[in-house]
């Protein structure tokens, strides 16, 4: 029986990248090898935040999670590039929500390329309110074209003009 994390409202975006509430999570995450779900949307987690999850938290360990939510926190470019790899032990993936998470082309184009290599069980792929453009369209409609089982795709507010 798997075990779901449900979001942490204590993080917020002002602690520093080292505070013992996001070290605590790292580990607790990094602990969690059952994990099936995790949903920390709208917790406003940093760049920082994000990439030291997605580095000390997230790894071969949880192959096993099926949802990752991580809609309404500052992921941007930088926070994107730390997830690609991340995603990469992730193979069993099945909803991933990236809601208005600041992500623009440049950081969405490799994170993009690596769900289109890993992440064979993606159902659900929601980028909505993130600066995807024309490149970032692009780099979507090959994820899809690898992966035949998307069948949820959200990419409303993502200033699409092409």
């Amino acid at each position: 029986n798997g075990l779901s994390l449900s979001s942490l409202s204590s993080l917020r975006r002002g602690p520093s990248p080292h505070t013992p509430a996001l070290c605590g999570l790292s580990q607790l995450v990094a602990a969690n090898t059952r994990l099936l779900s995790l949903d920390l949307g709208g917790n406003g987690l940093s760049t920082e935040m994000m990439s030291r999850l997605c580095r000390e938290g997230l790894g071969a360990a949880h192959s096993s999670l099926r949802r990752l939510n991580l809609q309404g926190n500052w992921v941007c470019n930088e926070g994107a590039l730390s997830l690609a790899p991340a995603l990469g032990h992730c193979r069993q993936l099945t909803d991933l929500s990236l809601r208005h998470c600041a992500m623009r082309v440049e950081g969405a184009v490799p994170l993009l390329a690596a769900a289109r290599r890993s992440l064979r069980s993606l159902h659900t792929l929601d980028l909505a309110g993130n600066f995807l453009e024309g490149a970032g369209v692009a780099g979507l409609l090959q994820v899809v074209e690898a992966n035949s089982r998307i069948s949820v795709l959200d990419l409303s507010y993502c200033d699409i003009k092409q």
